[in-house]
């Protein structure tokens, strides 16, 4: 099947899977109740980054009221197509290992050709998965949604996460993060939101599962989420007393409403059952341990940023970087509302990075281009002194798009 066929009958198939769902009352998510948020610090860098926001974490409606996040490194797109320059959303899942993402088992179950997959990390690049685990058929585990995929190198500069190995209480406070769509009739996939949750009780028996209920109203975003479509195989880590444990608790699975609205019901996937299982594919992997002796995101040596915006009614913008002597690595990351419309047209963005000037198309030191709203520019020891980064859009579909920043500093 040539790039173009896949791509026409993977378009095909979600939009044909999201009226089906529409018409049935069924998605592949867990509903969420949630716990009130606590807002990002401010990051100083007005020396470096200036005209960037100074957080990452904006106030803004997202997940089903939940608000856009560049934080939670480990958390990663799993998109699919047969090149990296073409592939689009379809779900979310988390980094345990180098080489190991965990998502949902049925983000991958109609395909199970690892060739046509790739996983987005906001601040770490886009990596081509080389192996897909077989389906779980512990007959004393039935609804283990949960796939483990083989990254075909290993992600430097992030921290994967642990496996949690306790239960899970009722009550228990926690956070969600996705790629997936706000719910309702949109279909506005492929911005990275979270929102936090509390555990509820189980509307199914099987022990496997962690369950909630979304109960309306809403409330402030972030204090009261749900997840939708596309945030399917995404995490649930817990949160007490205003800090996050970043042990992977649940992986998001189903929902019994199309909608992800009030009334929804859901399922995910309760990790500590299926730990081991999952530890038996990290090959040479350690859960939770770095790839390299280079500095990790969240460490002193990384500043990281992550602005939220939109090209409407603008065609680009442009976004200015100082690099100060002795950097090791420039890294920025783009994603987007990955939107098909009606007609079949989806949101086009590109990314464009240059030292010393504007880039352009064939004036740049880094481009990502192609019709997937994915795209990274990883510059090793990049020049000192002024760089700029510019997204721009091809055609006339507007969508909100996400660009984030990391810059490696020198010892």
């Amino acid at each position: 099947m040539g790039p173009a066929e896949l791509g026409r009958r993977a378009n095909d198939a979600r939009a044909t899977e999201i009226q089906h769902d529409l018409q049935e009352g069924l998605r592949d998510v867990g509903a969420i109740r949630a716990a009130p948020p606590v807002a990002a610090a401010p990051l100083p860098h007005a020396d470096w980054a200036p005209g960037w926001r100074d957080s990452t974490e904006f106030e803004q409606g997202r997940i089903v009221n939940g608000v856009t996040t560049s934080l939670y490194p480990a958390v990663g797109a799993l998109i699919y197509g047969t090149d990296a320059a073409g592939a689009f959303s379809k779900c979310t899942g988390t980094l345990v290992g180098c080489h190991t993402f965990v998502t949902a088992n049925h983000c991958v179950d109609d395909d199970r050709d690892p060739h046509d997959y790739f996983v987005y990390f906001q601040h770490a690049g886009i990596f081509a998965v080389s192996a897909i685990s077989p389906v779980n058929t512990d007959p004393t585990l039935p609804f283990a949604d949960v796939a483990v995929l083989t990254l075909a190198k290993p992600v430097s500069g992030l921290r994967p996460v642990g496996l949690n190995h306790a239960a899970v209480a009722q009550g228990t406070s926690g956070r969600i993060v996705g790629f997936g769509r706000t719910g309702g009739s949109k279909l506005d996939f492929g911005m990275k939101r979270t929102g936090r949750v509390v555990t509820g009780a189980c509307d199914h028996p099987n022990p496997i599962l962690l369950c909630w209920t979304f109960e309306g109203p809403m409330g402030p975003p972030g204090s009261y989420s749900n997840i939708c479509e596309g945030d399917s195989g995404g995490p649930l880590f817990l949160w007490s007393a205003g800090v996050d444990h970043l042990d992977l608790v649940g992986v998001a699975s189903k929902g019994s409403q199309a909608e992800c609205l009030a009334g929804d019901r859901g399922h995910e996937v309760d990790v500590q059952q299926l730990a081991s299982w999952i530890s038996g594919f990290l090959g040479g992997d350690t859960l939770g341990a770095t790839c390299d002796d280079g500095p990790v995101f969240g460490s002193a040596d990384v500043r990281f940023l992550g602005q939220e915006d939109t090209l409407f009614p603008t065609k680009s913008r442009t976004y200015p970087v100082s690099v100060p002597p002795g950097a090791v690595r420039l890294r920025i990351g783009l994603n987007g509302e990955d939107i098909v419309r009606p007609t079949g047209e989806r949101t086009n963005l590109d990314l464009y990075v240059r030292h010393g000037a504007l880039p352009d198309p064939g004036h740049d030191d880094c481009e990502g281009t192609g019709t997937s709203q994915y795209a990274f520019c990883d510059i090793e020891n990049p020049a000192p002194g002024d760089w700029y980064a510019r997204v721009t859009q091809n055609g006339d579909t507007n969508g909100m798009f996400q660009i984030s920043l990391s810059l490696v500093k020198g010892h």
